[in-house]
């Protein structure tokens, strides 16, 4: 959902990058603003900072838990 708007294959070009999205998870919600793409992600996925991932995880576990985000 990020590589179609990028820019002569610059993913830091995205003009995606800067946008914030708020991303609500079992434990908290949080604002975070997105910086780059993730290589790994599946469609709707997205990848957190270590802190931002506690503030909606509550722990880092696995690494992984359910999230619902949207841009604001």
């Amino acid at each position: 959902q990020f590589d179609p708007y990028t820019e002569q294959g610059i993913p830091s070009s995205n003009p995606i990058c800067q946008k914030k999205a708020l991303v609500k998870g079992p434990k908290g919600e949080i604002v975070v603003r997105f910086i780059d793409r993730c290589s790994d992600c599946k469609e709707n996925d997205i990848a957190l900072t270590r802190k931002a991932f506690i503030a909606v995880a509550g722990e880092l576990g696995t690494g992984q838990t359910s999230v619902e985000w949207y841009f604001i």
